[in-house]
């Protein structure tokens, strides 16, 4: 979930190994109506995703999704200056 651009305050949402994505549903809710970006992910090995869950995996998702967002931003700060 996304608020308008210029907005960069993002909550970024991990579930547990006991649960599922669904089990942020409400706080990351509440971020949004409170103003924060919010990014919800299941990562490598969980909820139907292929592949091994494990601590470089783990980190090699965070890592693709922090880049991401930053590329967003940067994308966003280049739109506001063309």
């Amino acid at each position: 979930m996304k608020h308008a651009a210029g907005e960069h305050n993002t909550q970024v949402y991990f579930h547990g190994n006991a649960g599922n994505i669904n089990t942020f549903s409400n706080e990351a809710l509440e971020d949004f109506k409170n103003g924060k970006n919010v990014f919800l992910s299941s990562y490598t090995g969980y909820s139907g995703n292929s592949g091994q869950a494990s601590r470089k995996n783990l980190v090699t998702d965070f890592k693709a999704i922090f880049n991401y967002l930053i590329d967003l931003i940067t994308y966003e700060a280049a739109k506001k200056t063309a």
